[in-house]
């Protein structure tokens, strides 16, 4: 810190912080550079470079010294005192690291359809306050999130600053297999990534797959199989019942007749040997504990 002064009618120069005086003072006594207490407390060291230029150093600045406010008084012959304006400290203290505490444990997280879900990140103590940023990531690509995003500060004892971020997250289904993970900085080129990344399951009913074309109305002689076939679309993955609907509808399990196979998001149904009585309405109930969906599928005989 440097204090310049109006003119070289100056006794002695005097340093004050946070408007207390710190009684340490320097000046020229006949020509030579002195200072009060001699020598100045620990951590401290000052020049004189000439009549009018003084300067007072902190020889090791920590965390501690953010935002003190420092002046220089100084006296002269006639005992009236001069204050300088005032040198704000600005002290910068990188962050080590950020990390999810929303969740605090788990990698993944089940979120249901259209639901919202929070998210929460803290970074450790800093000087100036990190900023968070949220980003969503499916394979290689990588999206900001800059709505629904709130954060809260917290000056811890030193002077640092924890920052905490929540995001509130509104599950879509297309999100099913992305990943969250957040991000903060608060010195240049030094970014923080969070050392986990969250899966993202996201819960919906069954649906009949849109990428997969299903026939409802099959053509199919006697005498023949025909295999009934339902593409789904579901997390988790669901539970198929096929069924044999007349008048009401009946549950169909493999034996002689039929053959049910599943495997995942696809089941099929294989009447056997068809005869004339096997055509009609046949039905596929889908369900995985977040809805239910259904589908008649009818085999008839051609023309």
């Amino acid at each position: 810190m440097t204090c310049v002064l109006p003119s070289a009618e100056i006794r002695y120069v005097e340093w004050i912080k946070n408007g207390v005086s710190t009684h340490m003072r320097m000046g020229l006594l006949s020509g030579k550079c002195v200072s009060e207490p001699s020598p100045l407390p620990s951590g401290f060291s000052f020049t004189c470079f000439n009549s009018t230029v003084y300067t007072l150093t902190i020889l090791q600045m920590n965390r501690t010294h953010n935002g003190d406010k420092w002046q220089c008084s100084s006296r002269n012959n006639y005992f009236l005192h001069t204050n300088s304006n005032n040198m704000t400290i600005t002290v910068q203290v990188p962050i080590t690291s950020v990390s999810f505490t929303n969740p605090a444990v788990d990698n993944s997280v089940d979120v249901v359809d259209k639901d919202t879900r929070t998210f929460t990140c803290r970074t450790t103590g800093g000087i100036p306050a990190a900023n968070v940023t949220w980003y969503k990531t499916s394979g290689s690509s990588e999206t900001a999130i800059i709505t629904d995003v709130t954060s809260s500060q917290n000056t811890l004892a030193d002077k640092t600053v924890l920052v905490t971020s929540t995001l509130s997250y509104t599950a879509m289904r297309v999100d099913h297999g992305s990943k969250m993970l957040c991000r903060a900085s608060n010195v240049v080129s030094e970014v923080k990534k969070s050392t986990r990344e969250i899966l993202l399951n996201i819960l919906f009913a069954p649906m009949k797959s849109p990428s997969i074309e299903i026939y409802n109305n099959i053509s199919s002689s006697v005498s023949v199989n025909v295999t009934l076939v339902f593409h789904a679309q579901a997390y988790p993955a669901p539970k198929y019942t096929w069924q044999r609907c007349l008048m009401t509808c009946t549950d169909i399990y493999t034996g002689s007749k039929y053959k049910v196979n599943t495997n995942a998001l696809v089941t099929n149904l294989t009447i056997q040997n068809v005869d004339p009585c096997a055509f009609g309405n046949y039905r596929v109930v889908v369900s995985n504990g977040v809805g239910t969906a259904w589908i008649d599928i009818q085999p008839h005989s051609p023309g």
